[in-house]
């Protein structure tokens, strides 16, 4: 009975029957309405997801199998999702190194494909699997079809710019690559450089990052941020060679670089990343950088396409109480009185795809610090922390304003991001890039880090921390919205980090002897809120003078508020249940079930992991047009007994 009342026993409970169980395994079929079809298959797609998200690749595929037996007995054959599923199972044979299963599966996505599947936004990613699995397989030019057909559906559904359009025109050019069509490669990767930085900036070249994976070598394990983090080489990122570091000489980084002026395209194809020499050019820095002069030539188009990853900087803020690492600067899940600032460089790979996080493959084992790497970390295949210092509050003031300076798509923009529950400091840092990379945001990004544990065990303890660090945030709200320079603050914060922005934005409360810089932040996006329904209203009433305007993503899909809302009694903010989502007044409120597509992926990190939210959250950054179905011709107002929200279309 004791062990019933503890409440981290019930999560552990409640976890393990959403995540842990062999799932995917629905009762035998029965007449059912249409209504309960369409969630007995959003679930078994759901639960497919969740075995992958935990690493099982074996049961995933024998669940995948039967989701897609049930979906060609339920469905019309030109259901968009008969091909997703496909592709989805297709993929994980491919993981297990089933290559007969993964063509016999591809072969069947291919040929609905070609006798009627509807065109609709949820095929856009399935087919980009398909196009990846028939690249590896040497069939570029069919995988030149099916991301051309992508791209076209993509580029109606959110429109030419969106971070969606932009991972498929990557792809794109890659495969370009791949068939010998350097000119095509070079104009798309060109046109992809200028759309990111809207016509400033320098393409720079450099010799391969000492400090990660160190002249071409392979790192042996996977390091946390003090391990991995060393300062950035001069050569690399300041244009000179020797002197004083690039904290000390060169501007503040910029997100994005234009293009090169054209150059003739030279009669090689680029050499393959598996075969570049030891030492030989293996990053494009995006880092800004002086005007060159008018003796050294820009690079070459070639040379930024040998490029292997970007940098993003992140300027964070903590009250985590710092640890020993090897480089000086880590952090633990112990609260600290005090807020540190400081700012992180990770690197993004060239092959990165919207809207993933590419990691080695590791499993952390439940109720500990100890993570399982399968897989060696490489800055061209996986985001990594390239350097990172702490930093006194005038020189983090200084940077940051330098950053902005130089922003031109989104000028004189901040955005803040507040990490939720089961997430280390490393983890926000990569989520936090992700965020900003695949949105080509070229403001200055910040992160507030409260001390999660980062275990899924730690979260009662976490809950207490969360609700602690409200005025910690207030202070790093009001010094990102009062001494930045910032012309426009916006903050996204996911899950339980709602809770200490909530309080940190509380107009009715002083903390800390600091009242709410609530008057100064102009756009708000809470993010699958894991707070109650009942205590998030009463919240948002003290919230009503926002600048720009509120915006609650919830869904109904969400496994983890699913098991949040078991072990506290009560429904959240972010889940939606039989009785509609939440509504609020001043809040913008969408259903965000219908747009968690995304293969690979549970549903709890959508606002980050779908390219339709993510194309959301580019239109509010940009221009904040309200109501939201008028922003996005894929999203629609619904009308309730409570009110109107808006929701995906179908």
């Amino acid at each position: 009975m004791r062990a019933l009342r503890n409440g981290t026993w019930a999560l552990l409970m409640a976890t393990a029957l959403l995540l842990a169980v062999p799932i995917g395994l629905l009762p035998p079929s029965q007449p059912a309405s249409a209504a309960s079809i369409e969630d007995l298959l959003a679930q078994s797609h759901a639960k497919v997801e969740a075995l992958i998200a935990r690493g099982d690749f074996k049961a995933a595929s024998a669940a995948s199998k039967q989701l897609v037996a049930r979906a060609r007995k339920r469905l019309q054959p030109d259901d968009a999702r008969l091909v997703v599923y496909l592709a989805e199972l297709a993929g994980l044979y491919d993981r297990l190194g089933k290559a007969a299963e993964a063509q016999a599966t591809l072969d069947q996505a291919i040929t609905l494909l070609d006798h009627g599947t509807k065109d609709s936004p949820v095929l856009s990613p399935a087919l980009a699997e398909l196009a990846r699995l028939l690249a590896a397989s040497g069939k570029p030019e069919r995988a030149e079809v099916m991301v051309s057909r992508a791209l076209a559906i993509a580029e109606d559904a959110t429109g030419p710019d969106s971070p969606e359009v932009a991972g498929l025109r990557r792809q794109l050019a890659d495969i370009f690559v791949q068939r010998g069509k350097v000119l095509e490669a070079s104009i798309v990767r060109n046109s992809l450089t200028a759309l990111s930085n809207a016509g400033s900036g320098v393409v720079q070249t450099g010799q391969g990052n000492k400090n990660v994976a160190a002249d071409g070598e392979e790192m042996t394990r996977q390091p946390s941020a003090a391990e991995s983090a060393q300062p950035p080489s001069p050569e690399l990122d300041s244009g000179e060679q020797g002197g004083a570091s690039q904290s000390e000489k060169s501007p503040a980084p910029k997100i994005a670089a234009a293009p090169p002026k054209p150059a003739p395209i030279p009669d090689v194809q680029p050499t393959a990343p598996a075969l570049r020499k030891k030492g030989g050019s293996r990053h494009r820095s995006i880092l800004a950088a002086p005007p060159p002069s008018a003796a050294a030539p820009q690079p070459s188009i070639a040379a930024a396409a040998a490029a292997e990853y970007h940098v993003v900087p992140v300027f964070y803020g903590t009250n985590r109480k710092s640890s020993e690492g090897i480089s000086g600067v880590a952090f633990s899940s112990t609260e600290s009185d005090a807020l540190t600032f400081g700012m992180a460089m990770i690197t993004v790979p060239t092959i990165h795809q919207v809207p993933q996080v590419e990691r080695p493959w590791s499993l952390r084992v439940p109720g500990t610090d100890v993570e399982v790497t399968f897989e060696t970390q490489d800055p061209a295949k996986h985001f990594t922390i390239k350097s990172i210092e702490n930093l006194p509050q005038d020189q983090f003031i200084a940077r940051a304003k330098s950053q902005l300076g130089q922003s031109q798509a989104y000028k004189g923009q901040a955005l803040v991001f507040v990490h939720g529950f089961y997430n280390k400091f490393d983890d926000a840092l990569y989520r936090t890039a992700q965020i900003a990379y695949d949105l080509q945001f070229d403001g200055a990004t910040f992160m507030f880090s409260w001390p999660s544990a980062g275990t899924v065990d730690a979260y009662w303890t976490d809950r207490p921390k969360a609700e602690n660090a409200g005025a910690k945030l207030r202070a790093f709200l009001t010094l990102v919205a009062e001494k930045t320079g910032a012309t426009k603050v916006s903050v996204i914060a996911h899950s339980m980090g709602n809770l200490p922005l909530m309080e940190a934005l509380d107009e009715s409360i002083t903390l800390d002897n600091q009242p709410s810089p609530v008057a100064a932040i102009d756009e708000i996006v809470l993010a699958a809120p894991d707070v109650g329904r009942e205590e998030f209203t009463k919240l948002a009433q003290h919230m009503s003078h926002v600048r720009g305007g509120i915006t609650l993503y919830a869904a109904s899909n969400d496994l983890a508020l699913e098991a949040s809302r078991a072990v506290n009694h009560e429904a959240r903010a972010g889940d939606i249940g039989t009785d509609g989502p939440l509504m609020v007044p001043r809040v913008d409120t969408i259903d965000a079930t219908r747009a968690s597509t995304q293969m690979f992926r549970l549903n709890h990190y959508y606002v980050a992991e779908s390219s339709a939210i993510l194309c959301d959250v580019e239109h509010i950054l940009r221009g904040g047009v309200r109501p939201p179905s008028a922003r996005s011709k894929i999203l629609m107002s619904v009308q309730a007994v409570a009110g109107t929200y808006f929701a995906y279309r179908p």
